[in-house]
C-alpha cells in the first residue's frame, strides 16, 4: 500500500509557476510523489492559472 501524499492548490501551484518555494516543491515531489489532489483544487487552480493569463 502506498501512502498518500495530499496537496492543496497552494502547494501545486508552485509546482506548476515559478514561485518562491518552487524549488523544494518540486524536490518534494520527485523524493515522495506522486500526490493526490481534490477535484476543488482542479477547479481553483483553472481559475489561479486563467487569473494569471489575463
Amino acid at each position: 500500500m502506498r501512502k498518500i501524499i495530499y496537496f492543496d492548490t497552494s502547494a501545486l501551484v508552485k509546482w506548476y509557476l515559478n514561485e518562491a518555494g518552487s524549488d523544494d516543491v518540486e524536490k518534494y515531489i520527485r523524493e515522495n510523489g506522486p500526490v493526490d489532489i481534490s477535484d476543488l483544487t482542479v477547479v481553483e487552480m483553472r481559475s489561479l492559472l486563467g487569473q494569471r493569463r489575463r
